[in-house]
């Protein structure tokens, strides 16, 4: 199993508010991982979720991460970057 998964968060709510609520059926934050695996580029939230919201900043670095997974995804079997 690669060192990246096993140090990768476990997907899920957190139960926090770190940015405070953004609405009254907002549900805090939720740790997610994304990855790649046969050329697909997979964001795991680790529940049901019906929508999410994030800072200017968090959004931008978000981006980048799936560029460079989905660039990596088309010669990388797994690769998983804590979200």
């Amino acid at each position: 199993m690669s060192k990246d998964i096993l140090e990768a968060p476990v997907p899920g709510p957190t139960g926090e508010f770190p940015e405070g609520k953004l609405a009254p059926e907002d549900k805090g934050s939720l740790t997610f991982t994304i990855g790649a695996k046969n050329g697909k580029v997979i964001i795991d939230f680790g529940a049901p979720v019906s929508w999410i919201g994030f800072t200017a900043d968090q959004a931008f670095e978000i981006a980048m991460e799936l560029a460079k997974i989905a660039a990596e995804a088309k010669s990388t079997e797994i690769i998983v970057v804590p979200g």
